[in-house]
C-alpha cells in the first residue's frame, strides 16, 4: 500500500518541476529582476525536497541561474526561503 504522504512529495517534486518549466516558457513576460525571483524560489522549493542543506540547495539553485546567466543568489536568500518552507 503506497504510503500517502510519499505520494504527496512526489506529485510536489512534480508540480515544483513542471513549474519551472512553465515559467521559462514565459520568462519574457516578466521583468528580469521578478523573473529571477521567481525561478530562484522555484529551485530552492524544488531541491529543498531533496536535501536540506541550505549550502547544496544554494549550489544548485546558483548552478542553474548561470547556466541561464542570471545573477546568483545568497545563501541569506535561500535561507529564509527555507524557514518559509518549515513553516507550512
Amino acid at each position: 500500500m503506497p504510503n500517502e504522504e510519499g505520494e504527496k512529495k512526489i506529485m510536489n517534486e512534480k508540480t515544483q518541476l513542471e513549474f519551472i518549466e512553465i515559467l521559462e516558457s514565459i520568462r519574457h513576460k516578466f521583468k528580469p529582476k521578478s523573473y529571477r525571483f521567481l525561478l530562484a524560489e522555484s529551485l530552492v522549493s524544488y531541491h529543498y525536497t531533496f536535501t536540506k542543506s541550505a549550502t547544496e540547495i544554494k549550489n544548485y539553485t546558483n548552478e542553474i541561474l548561470e547556466e541561464k546567466n542570471i545573477n546568483a543568489v545568497s545563501l541569506g536568500f535561500i535561507r529564509n526561503i527555507i524557514e518559509e518552507k518549515q513553516e507550512d
